[in-house]
């Protein structure tokens, strides 16, 4: 392990069983022009494969400092990637899923063009770049902001997990990055804090990674397709619950009951009744912040 005191950048990826893929996630961002000051930060969630070994000789080849921490459990998305921002001493965090690519016409302005435009803008919080998958080949669709731009960049609501930078200083008085939940939307509640202190979520249209997973989640009629609609309705619902105002609950319900109408079956509808999230990092978000989201990204905010 090589350790510096403090980075531009570091590159974090959580893996678990994952040994080729990782090996292809962490090669194409050696092959992008990335700043001197770059660390890679490896989150193993207890891998059986020799991950470890494939990736230190890996990156023991490289120029770049790095730091491999394996957990004897599987800490989750969230969990993990709280572990990768505590391990971390660098100003911005790019995280990448582990069966994930950077598009090869995007190598050189990857991380320059976004730890630039970083730079250049200390309002802004997170960016999410382009994320294809391979078997819905077409790029994700975040909520866009109607009016709010950034250098010609538009606003989004929520940023994704699977391509996004993160800076460290929007994020400093949580107590950590994440909440304790263990996979889908845990993205959600650190994009409202961030645009409730005054920072921005930004989308980065020019560069962008393919996401290559070995199951289609996207199958239409599949059992993983239905699973990720139930955790579409039900997780945003409870953590909104958590901390938006309490006058807006009413919205907030509705628009959890329009969605189980809309993608659920009946018996799954009311098992969501008794599903919960553990939101652990407790804040309210201010009616004007409520009111400057509902304006600019329209009712989905609820």
């Amino acid at each position: 392990m090589k350790i510096k005191n403090k980075y531009k950048l570091s590159i974090c990826v959580i893996t678990m069983n994952r040994r080729e893929q990782l090996i292809e996630a962490l090669t194409s961002c050696l092959l992008c022009k990335m700043p001197k000051d770059t660390q890679f930060v490896i989150v193993d969630n207890g891998s059986t494969d020799n991950t470890e070994n494939d990736v230190k000789n890996l990156l023991n080849k490289c120029e770049y400092d790095y730091i491999y921490q394996k957990s004897p459990i599987n800490l989750g998305v969230g969990g993990g990637r709280n572990l990768c921002y505590n391990l971390s001493t660098a100003d911005y965090l790019y995280f990448l899923d582990d069966d994930a690519i950077i598009s090869p016409q995007s190598y050189q302005s990857f991380f320059d063009s976004n730890i630039k435009f970083l730079d250049r803008n200390p309002q802004v919080a997170t960016i999410t770049t382009k994320i294809i998958d391979k078997f819905w080949p077409k790029a994700r669709i975040p909520l866009f902001a109607r009016s709010k731009q950034i250098e010609g960049r538009a606003c989004i609501f929520m940023y994704f997990g699977g391509s996004h930078f993160i800076r460290r200083s929007a994020f400093q008085k949580r107590e950590n990055l994440y909440d304790d939940i263990k996979y889908g939307f845990e993205e959600l509640a650190p994009s409202l804090y961030a645009m409730d202190i005054g920072f921005y979520n930004v989308y980065d249209e020019k560069n962008s990674i393919l996401h290559c997973p070995k199951i289609n989640k996207w199958e239409k009629g599949s059992e993983e397709l239905y699973n990720l609609q139930v955790l579409s309705c039900t997780t945003p619902y409870f953590i909104k619950k958590e901390i938006y105002p309490t006058c807006f609950f009413p919205l907030i319900y509705l628009a959890y009951k329009l969605r189980c109408m809309k993608y659920l079956k009946k018996s799954s509808y009311k098992k969501t009744k008794y599903a919960n999230i553990n939101i652990t990092q407790k804040f309210k978000v201010q009616i004007s912040t409520i009111f400057d989201m509902l304006f600019q990204f329209g009712f989905s905010i609820f």
